[in-house]
């Protein structure tokens, strides 16, 4: 059956439906049999009515794409055995080579029978390009806007206590407040501990529309309020769960309001949008068969971090070794389920400051982190500026966008865990080395008898070349 005949015949299932839904897409297009060549033109029709159907069409396309490979493996193997009669029956010495060949070529048909294609078509490269939708890609407004597409991994980078945890709390409480899925797997802190932490950071982030509200709740996590009196949010937001009343300091009215209407937030979300998975002592396997089952296509998949993941290869001898393996065993769990993943990593150890103390962060940071730059769509790392609690976010590098040293200064509240962009700046860097250019070294004068002895000199020279 040809193109036209099969979109005729999948119009067909569809008629008298005037407001098809996606579902109805589907079953048109699962009655018409195989439409691995009229997909684009599927997709684009349901585009056109405003209905995304590539979910409802996934697992459709790659049943009919399994039945395929089973009948060419039934086939190839037919076609093997009557060749193999045929050549044990042979006794011309021609013929028995070219049977001896297309056993071969027969062999090898068989062993690609049932493997993922990987060359494809262009009509396949269509239909990718018709199911990416760069709108539905995550672009965190942390990130300014950075796109993260799905069936990618990237990297955040910082050193201990920088910001790594912080950034991916934020991370989450962007993509589930609107509405992505998003599955957070903690390898060092527990789920309580995360948590309590994501409450905090988006009770300050929703005291940002009256600013006001959200400077009493910054007074009350102050480095001044901690030193004075112990107390931080965290130990206000026990007191309020163990019901005993709050120690006085001022805003706690505002941080009773926002901490309850953060606390609904994030029930509603948790087990639907937000799933917060404790990986601490599962195995790598257990991990990506744990994206497989909750992540899913476009997804957001955070990790807190790299280096804390458990080693897919046993027989990794050294860190470096060690990371590089487990973060390509990452980017393959992303591309087989097409999730978006974004995990922290751990700079060197070595810290390099500039002039005004700010901290210098480079490519090079992640040197002994198993060269995970390699990997990454998208890699961007967290340093610390002059002054407490400062703290920048600069932009390595992005394969499809140009975000080479994009840097921005972040509002950063470690009491809430909350991090947000404030404005753009250059990131700090070395000063190159220029010596300093020596001064003209100047003759000593000579003292008068010097002087004397030099003009005799002189004369007597002088005399005598004239009588020369």
């Amino acid at each position: 059956m040809n193109n036209p005949e099969k979109l005729k015949q999948f119009y067909e299932q569809l008629r008298g439906k005037g407001n098809p839904t996606a579902q109805d897409i589907r079953n048109a297009a699962a009655a018409t049999g195989d439409i691995t060549e009229i997909i684009p033109v599927i997709l684009a029709y349901a585009a056109g009515m405003g209905i995304d159907t590539a979910a409802e069409l996934a697992d459709l396309i790659k049943a009919q794409g399994t039945a395929r490979q089973e009948a060419a493996l039934k086939e190839t193997a037919a076609s093997l055995a009557e060749k193999s009669g045929a050549l044990a029956a042979e006794t011309d010495p021609e013929k028995q080579q070219e049977l001896v060949e297309g056993i071969g070529r027969a062999y090898s048909s068989l062993r690609m029978a049932g493997k993922k294609d990987r060359i494809g078509s262009w009509d396949e490269y269509i239909r990718e390009c018709t199911e990416y939708d760069p709108e539905k890609d995550f672009r965190p407004a942390l990130f300014d806007g950075l796109a993260f597409p799905p069936g990618t991994v990237s990297y955040i980078g910082a050193r201990a206590k920088a910001g790594k945890t912080t950034a991916m709390i934020n991370l989450s409480r962007e993509a589930f407040f609107s509405g992505r899925k998003t599955f957070f797997i903690t390898l060092e802190m527990s789920r309580r501990q995360l948590l309590t932490k994501l409450v905090l950071c988006a009770a300050f982030a929703i005291t940002g529309e009256t600013p006001d509200k959200q400077r009493e709740l910054r007074s009350r996590g102050s480095f001044d309020r901690k030193e004075q009196t112990g107390q931080t949010p965290q130990k206000d937001y026990y007191a309020l769960l163990h019901r005993k009343p709050l120690p006085q300091y001022g805003g706690e009215d505002a941080f009773k309001a926002a901490v309850s209407k953060a606390q609904g937030i994030v029930k509603q979300a948790y087990g639907k949008t937000l799933l917060i998975y404790d990986g601490r002592g599962a195995g790598f396997q257990d991990i990506a068969g744990a994206i497989e089952h909750y992540g899913g296509p476009r997804s957001l998949v955070l990790i807190d971090y790299i280096q804390r993941m458990p080693s897919a290869d046993e027989n990794s001898r050294d860190d470096y070794t060690r990371v590089k393996k487990i973060s390509g065993g990452v980017l393959n769990t992303a591309v087989r389920t097409n999730a978006i993943i974004i995990s922290g990593a751990q700079f060197n150890h070595t810290v390099t400051r500039d002039g005004q103390g700010n901290e210098i962060i480079e490519t090079t940071s992640f040197r002994k982190s198993g060269d995970l730059e390699q990997d990454a769509h998208n890699i961007l790392g967290i340093g610390r500026l002059a002054g407490k609690g400062n703290r920048y976010i600069k932009m390595f590098a992005g394969r499809e966008e140009m975000i080479e040293d994009n840097a921005y200064r972040l509002d950063f509240d470690g009491a809430y865990s909350y991090m947000a962009v404030k404005e753009k700046i250059k990131a700090p860097e070395e000063t190159p080395y220029r010596p300093r250019r020596k001064k003209k070294e100047e003759a000593p004068e000579a003292k008068p008898e010097e002087n004397k002895t030099f003009g005799a000199a002189t004369s007597a020279m002088k005399q005598q070349g004239e009588l020369l």
